[in-house]
C-alpha cells in the first residue's frame, strides 16, 4: 500500500501561548460531554485511542456511561498497514486501545481492516468528485490526487476508505452486513506483534464487553455514497 502521508505526533510541536494554554483540554472535554448526557452519547474515534483511555483511566466508571463506541482501527484477518501485524491507528498507542477494548462501554463497533480494505476508491471514483469544483473538492484533489495514494502519478492507484466508512455506517447502516460479535484485546509488549489485535482472556478483564466486529460491506454502494456526499 505504500508509506502513510501522516505527520500527527511526529511533527514539529507547536509552541504553548496564554491563549492556546486556555482552551478545553480535550480528555476534560470529552469525559464533560458524556456526563452530561450518561447513557446518550456515542463516541466516534477515528484515531488512536488516547484521548479515550486516559478519560475512562481518570473517571472510573465513565465507560459505563457512554451509550455506544464506533471505531476505525485494528484489524482481524487482514495483514496490518502500519507493520505486519497491526492496523496504524492501534499501532501508534496499543496501551490505549487495549484499555478501550477491555473496557464496560456497552456497544462497541469496530471498522477494521478487514472491513476497510474491502471497499478502495479508484481514479474513476477520484475524478467524480473533482468535476465538481467547491472547496471540499479542491482539498479532495490536493490529498489524494498530489500525496496519498497520488492519482495524478498513479492513476491505477486505489485506496481504502477508512474513516469515512464509519461516517457512512452513521448515514446508512444498511450498506453493512450484521457485525460479529467478540471479544478482543490489543498486543502490548514490545516487538514485531506489537499492537495486533488478540482474543482476549476474559479472566483478565471480568467486565469487558464484547466488540462488535464489521466484517463486510456493499462496496459498490459504499463507493456510490462517498461520491455522491462529497461532490454535491
Amino acid at each position: 500500500m505504500g508509506p502513510l502521508d501522516f505527520r500527527g505526533a511526529f511533527g514539529e510541536p507547536k509552541p504553548v501561548t496564554p491563549k492556546t494554554a486556555s482552551r478545553p483540554d480535550g480528555v476534560d472535554e470529552l469525559i464533560r460531554r458524556i456526563e452530561a448526557a450518561p447513557g446518550e452519547m456515542t463516541v466516534i474515534a477515528l484515531g488512536p485511542m488516547t484521548n479515550i483511555a486516559t478519560a475512562l483511566q481518570k473517571r472510573p466508571g465513565l465507560d459505563k456511561k457512554i451509550k455506544r463506541l464506533i471505531f476505525m482501527g485494528g484489524q482481524w484477518n487482514a495483514p496490518g498497514n502500519a507493520s505486519k501485524e497491526a492496523e496504524f491507528n492501534f499501532w501508534f498507542d496499543p496501551e490505549a486501545a487495549r484499555i478501550v477494548l477491555r473496557s464496560a462501554i456497552p456497544q462497541k463497533l469496530m471498522f477494521g481492516l478487514d472491513v476497510c480494505n474491502a471497499v478502495e476508491l479508484d481514479k474513476s471514483d477520484f475524478d467524480a468528485i473533482i468535476r465538481k469544483k467547491n472547496p471540499l473538492t479542491k482539498r479532495f484533489a490536493e490529498d489524494f490526487g498530489v500525496r496519498y495514494p497520488g492519482f495524478y502519478k498513479n492513476p491505477s492507484a486505489t485506496v481504502p476508505l477508512w474513516d469515512a466508512l464509519v461516517a457512512e455506517y452513521l448515514i446508512d447502516p444498511t450498506l453493512f452486513d450484521e457485525p460479529e460479535s467478540l471479544y478482543l484485546d490489543v498486543e502490548t509488549a514490545f516487538g514485531a506483534a506489537y499492537g495486533r489485535v488478540i482474543a482476549l482472556d476474559r479472566t483478565q478483564a471480568a467486565d469487558a464487553t464484547a466488540v462488535q466486529m464489521v466484517v463486510r460491506a456493499d462496496a459498490i454502494r459504499a463507493r456510490e455514497l462517498f461520491v455522491k456526499q462529497l461532490a454535491r
